[in-house]
């Protein structure tokens, strides 16, 4: 799920377990390269702005190796019970003095039910913008 700071839009993103697994290959881009493409084709989305077919064909596995290789998602699965469902959320933050870059923001919710509502999302990500707010403040100017 992804949320965008200025648009308040929330978009899911849903992967298959078989294509999560296909999608990592020994060749996969850097988590810095992985955030780079995946800012600009996200930050395009949350502006409402289309992307290219060539975005859309490497979106998933952009989304998939940035996901693997964070620390978010390795903590989570050290800690995770086997049969523990991945809720994966990224807030995407711009700043207007950093020549149009993004930060994206991971983070990982674990709800007693099988799906997150709408109604979860808005208040997870509240709660985790009001935390970056104190720590980050330079991610909202």
């Amino acid at each position: 799920v992804f949320a965008g700071k200025k648009s308040a839009q929330i978009r899911e993103i849903l992967i298959s377990e078989s294509a999560w697994e296909e999608m990592t290959c020994l060749f996969a881009p850097s988590l810095d390269a992985c955030v780079s493409m995946l800012g600009k084709i996200l930050k395009k989305m949350s502006n409402k702005n289309g992307i290219s077919q060539t975005e859309e064909s490497e979106f998933a596995f952009l989304l998939t190796n940035y996901i693997k290789q964070t620390l978010t998602f390795r903590e989570w699965q050290r800690n995770a019970d086997g049969n523990q469902r991945l809720h994966f959320l990224i807030n995407i933050y711009g700043a207007k003095e950093d020549g149009g870059e993004v930060v994206l923001r991971p983070f990982i919710v674990n709800p007693d039910e099988l799906m997150l509502t709408p109604a979860d999302v808005v208040e997870f990500n509240s709660q985790v913008i009001n935390v970056d707010r104190q720590r980050h403040p330079e991610w909202f100017r």
